[in-house]
């Protein structure tokens, strides 16, 4: 049950993000990431399908979250990066 309850609010914070987006593709990374929320959540016992289904959500979320920064990084007044 632990593992459920983070796994809910893992993917409630992902679905949260997306719907501030507007466009086709933020719309099908959300349809596919509430199929996975819907299909893992409500496996007794989450197979390797369930585990497929999840991976490629997050991959294509992950991709759209990379296309977010990199939007928001060009928006941003240039100058120069902190060195580590």
């Amino acid at each position: 049950m632990e593992c459920k309850r983070a796994h809910l609010a893992a993917y409630n914070s992902l679905l949260a993000v997306l719907k501030l987006e507007k466009g086709a593709e933020f719309e099908e990374a959300l349809r596919k990431l509430e199929e996975a929320k819907e299909k893992c959540l409500s496996t007794t016992k989450p197979d390797s399908q369930c585990h497929n289904k999840s991976q490629e959500a997050l991959k294509q979320t992950a991709a759209i979250y990379d296309k977010i920064l990199e939007d928001y990084r060009k928006r941003l007044p240039t100058r120069s990066a902190p060195r580590l």
